[in-house]
């Protein structure tokens, strides 16, 4: 140590520059640097705490770790192999220099006294150390200096502990501490406390303080990890899974409280002097088509549309915009009068001609149906009535629409317009001169199959030719919208709009599309022996999921269950057997309806007709004719004829194929028991198809549909003239297909 000294002192350092004495002496400098940063760290951790404790915590374990390697070294490798390094170590010193050679000499006992320490605890105390004396003498002083050391840190340890421990359980409570770090400090709770130098010692307080919070945060942290899977925020409120109500559709009001009106119209029927306001001439062609009452459904509409142009044509009650109204009511139950008869006797008192009324339907028949009823009622009245639904030609229907004076000025060709949609748009494109500007009145009858046809945008269309929204167009009147003075203070005609079906759909989405304005809703009720047809309502029909689809009355119901090959003979022994006529048979296509058409013509002895839309406007309104004179006895039909066709005649309806959807049954059957009288349905099916049939009827209804038996011994005088029948059918296709190709 003195020859170093003096060699600094006299400028020889160079001299000395990167030799082992120097390097042993750069590595003491170090670590009483390291020794004192670790103090310094630790008096900050001590006092600041927070989130530094864990990255020095992480430091002392890896210098932990390096000292217990180097102490294993030792022990693993031997005595001998020991006692061989050092005296390697002392040759080399001495050839160094002898100043140097008492340090290295202390510093080697320390690591001998380590390995000692280390043999006893492996259970090797009685090592080749025992040899020399005057090392023995040294161990039991470094001992006592080590027990007064580790007592030392005991008292400091209990001092950790308790500041430790309050600043882990409260951030463990404020929930500032990870899952991370959580398990970091529980593996450190399995490493031991080491017991050797001084940097030793205060290593191993650390590791205490390590372990303290290890076992505070296990604690709080197993809790808080059962309560939060993720450990990462606090848990506040209740997340307790519970059962999920279900929610209730809560309807608009005007659908929620509809105006209730009977469905017995027997029993409720009234006389046409109870409605007051109707012109004589209105009485006088009512009488001509032979009707001396009022069904419930008229009694009720007739003077709500009315009220709604007590004060003219300008105004409703009270001077305010009329709203609009929906009416819902069973099949055959006068709905057709119930919009004819108040818009003649609105308008029967006009000046000038304008179309005024505009009445939609779905199809030629249909339109063809309601323009014959207002021809009917307007004979004796100035009013005159177009029809435009594609039985004529377009130039046809362009001079009933618009006439042309001498002068060449154009004028309206009439007061009330029948329409189908695809040829109303037409002419709303083309037909120079046609106008809807002065429309008062929208009717849109089988609303809920025009719903569908919304999808072509046809009332849109219309309104804009209302409303002069177009391009090109002044607007002289104003879309219905929130009553205010502004709105009110306006002096123009308004456009109501009124919707009939027996099927009305109550979902105000749909709805929606007909920009309805303050609408209101009149529906039939059940009389006592009737019973709702949609209790159970099937997924596929998505328009039929609220309100109470009503049959008719006076309508017995049946099903028969027999195998496809007898379906053919069950219709031979409804027309032969039992005597049925006036049939109504339906079937799901056009394909079936006329290969049926074509084998019951083929057995022979019954009268047969075919209606379905490959037969032309005109053939189809002989065959209608025919019906109704009873010269044929029965009229197979697709599911054309289900939409509002007026067969008074009709005694019987027969489903050859079962409907897909209820209201598909609800206008099939409608064809008969209409205005108050009898009837009777039947529904065949296959023994698979029953299931599905009384489910979409629903499981009230399936009560009343009564089972009609056909036994084997009924259907066997048809069946050698069945199977004549099926040879020829196939030959009869094969011919008429042929025919067609070559056409």
């Amino acid at each position: 140590m003195d020859l170093f000294v003096v060699k600094r002192f006299i400028g020889d350092e160079d001299h000395l520059a990167g030799t082992p004495s120097e390097s042993i002496l750069e590595k003491l400098h170090k670590k009483a640097e390291e020794r004192k940063k670790q103090k310094q760290l630790k008096e900050k951790r001590l006092t600041a705490g927070g989130e530094n404790q864990q990255n020095e915590a992480d430091e002392d374990d890896r210098k932990e770790k390096k000292k217990k390697k180097k102490k294993r070294k030792y022990s693993e490798d031997g005595e001998d192999k020991r006692r061989e390094e050092e005296r390697r170590k002392m040759s080399r010193l001495e050839e160094n220099g002898d100043g140097l050679v008492e340090v290295e000499k202390e510093e080697i006992k320390v690591e001998r006294e380590i390995d000692e320490r280390q043999s006893k605890v492996d259970g090797n105390g009685d090592g080749g150390r025992q040899n020399d004396g005057d090392k023995i003498e040294q161990v039991p002083k470094k001992k006592k200096r080590k027990k007064e050391k580790t007592e030392k840190w005991e008292k400091r340890e209990e001092m950790l502990e308790r500041d430790v421990e309050e600043n882990t359980i409260s951030e463990e409570l404020d929930g500032s501490v990870t899952k991370k770090r959580k398990n970091k400090k529980k593996k450190q709770d399995k490493k031991t406390l080491p017991v050797s130098s001084d940097d030793v010692g205060e290593n191993s307080a650390m590791g205490d303080e390590k372990t303290v919070n290890g076992e505070v945060r296990g604690e709080v942290g197993e809790k808080s990890s059962e309560e939060n899977d993720e450990g990462l925020f606090p848990v506040l409120g209740d997340f307790s899974h519970s059962k999920k109500q279900k929610v209730k559709r809560v309807l608009p009001e005007w659908l929620a409280s509809p105006s209730r009106i009977s469905g017995d119209i027997q029993n409720h029927s009234v006389s046409l002097d109870s409605v007051p306001g109707l012109d004589e001439r209105i009485l006088a062609a009512l009488k001509e088509m032979e009707i001396s009452t009022f069904f419930p459904v008229q009694e009720k509409v007739i003077p709500m549309i009315l009220q709604s142009a007590r004060h003219g044509i300008y105004m409703g009650p009270g001077g305010y915009r009329p709203g609009d109204l929906c009416v819902a009511a069973p099949t055959g139950s006068g709905k057709t009068l119930a919009f004819t008869v108040p818009i003649v006797q609105i308008l029967i008192g006009r000046v000038v001609q304008h179309f005024r009324a505009l009445v939609v339907l779905p199809t030629k028949n249909l339109a063809t149906q309601v323009y014959k009823v207002f021809l009917q009622l307007c004979h004796k009245t100035p009013l005159k009535v177009v029809m435009i639904g594609g039985q004529r030609s377009i130039q046809q229907e362009e001079g009933l629409l618009v006439k042309k004076s001498s002068t060449g000025e154009m004028h309206c060709g009439g007061d009330i317009l029948v329409a189908t949609p695809g040829r109303l748009i037409d002419h709303i494109n083309w037909t120079k001169g046609f106008s809807l500007k002065h429309l008062r009145f929208l009717v849109i009858d089988e609303a809920d199959s025009m719903m569908v046809q919304l999808s072509k945008d046809w009332i849109t269309r219309v309104e804009n030719a209302v409303f002069g929204e177009g391009e090109g167009q002044s607007q002289d009147r104003h879309l219905p919208s929130a009553i205010t003075v502004e709105s009110e203070s306006r002096m123009e005609m308004p456009l109501q709009k009124v919707l009939f079906s027996a099927t009305l759909s109550h979902n105000p989405e749909q709805l929606m599309q007909l920009k309805l304005f303050q609408p209101r809703l009149v529906t039939s009720v059940m009389s006592p022996d009737q019973k709702p047809t949609n209790q159970v309502a099937p997924k596929e029909d998505d328009n039929q999921d609220h309100g109470n689809y009503i049959i008719p009355s006076g309508l017995e119901e049946h099903y028969i269950v027999c195998t496809s090959g007898e379906k053919p003979l069950i219709i031979l022994h409804m027309l032969k057997n039992l005597g049925f006529t006036q049939v109504l048979c339906f079937t799901n296509s056009v394909e079936s309806s006329h290969r049926l058409y074509r084998l019951m013509e083929l057995m022979g002895g019954i009268t047969v007709g075919e209606f379905s839309s490959k037969l032309s406007g005109f053939q189809r309104q002989a065959m209608i004719k025919q019906f109704k004179n009873e010269s044929i006895q029965l009229l197979i039909c697709s599911d054309a004829m289900t939409r509002g066709m007026d067969l008074s005649n009709a005694r019987y309806v027969v489903s050859y194929d079962p409907p897909l959807f209820l209201k598909t049954y609800i206008h099939r059957v409608g064809r008969t028991a209409r205005a108050g009288r009898k009837g009777t349905a039947y529904t065949i099916l296959l023994q698979e198809e029953k299931e599905k049939f009384h489910k979409i009827m629903g499981s009230s209804s399936s009560k009343r549909i009564q089972e009609h038996v056909v036994t084997m011994a009924d259907l066997e005088v048809f069946m050698d003239n069945y199977e004549k029948a099926l040879k020829k059918l196939s030959v009869s296709l094969k011919g008429e297909a042929y025919q067609q190709k070559n056409r």
